[in-house]
């Protein structure tokens, strides 16, 4: 068996009291999974009634390239919910050398690989650090991609002034094959992680 880790399905559940213990995944020739599962009712206001259960299907393409912040080894920070954020999660990091999280990545070849480290500030201007097998890399922050269905998410995070938009730190890296190491590091001040991608060139 090989490395593996948790990835989005194209279903996410209504209720998740009440777990879809039986599920159907099935691989379509044009590459997307389709995902069948059991769940609460789509209607919020029944959602945690037991009478009132829903069948949820959707066929997409997983991207298998993306690490969940909630996922890596965490030091100085905290997990949190976060309907706005990939997966429905996010890892706050706490600022300078308080903060970090380690991905143990795996690669087929050695190579060049862009990463991409999706993250959001809370109020004050931060960007996060990357270091590679130990290594300090230089990247540069920019705008993130902004996906539609997450911006219509309503924030929740009380107590933070964010503003609700991500931001993204891109650099090029070498990884060689098997097993590499990949630590996102505190920035200024303490910043909301979503996920680090990781594609060869």
């Amino acid at each position: 068996m090989g490395p593996w880790w948790q990835a989005p399905t194209p279903v996410q559940k209504i209720g998740n009291n009440r777990a879809g213990w039986t599920q159907a995944m099935l691989l379509k020739p044009d590459g997307s999974l389709l995902h069948i599962t059991s769940s609460g009712s789509t209607d919020p206001a029944s959602s945690n009634n037991p009478g009132s259960n829903a069948i949820l299907f959707n066929a997409a393409e997983i991207d298998f390239d993306r690490y969940e912040a909630e996922n890596a080894r965490q030091q100085g920070s905290a997990i949190m919910r976060d309907a706005s954020m990939s997966n429905g999660g996010k890892t706050r990091l706490g600022a300078k050398n308080v903060g970090k999280l380690t991905f143990h990545i795996t690669v087929p070849k050695a190579g060049r690989y862009a990463l991409a480290v999706n993250y959001a500030g809370i109020g004050f201007a931060a960007t996060p650090r990357l270091a590679v097998n130990g290594n300090g890399v230089t990247g540069a922050a920019g705008s993130a991609p902004a996906d539609p269905d997450k911006a219509a998410q309503r924030i929740r995070d009380l107590g933070t002034r964010g503003t609700g938009e991500h931001s993204q730190l891109s650099a090029e890296a070498a990884l060689k094959a098997g097993a590499n190491t990949i630590e996102v590091l505190g920035g200024a001040y303490a910043l909301d992680i979503d996920y680090l991608e990781v594609k060869s060139l």
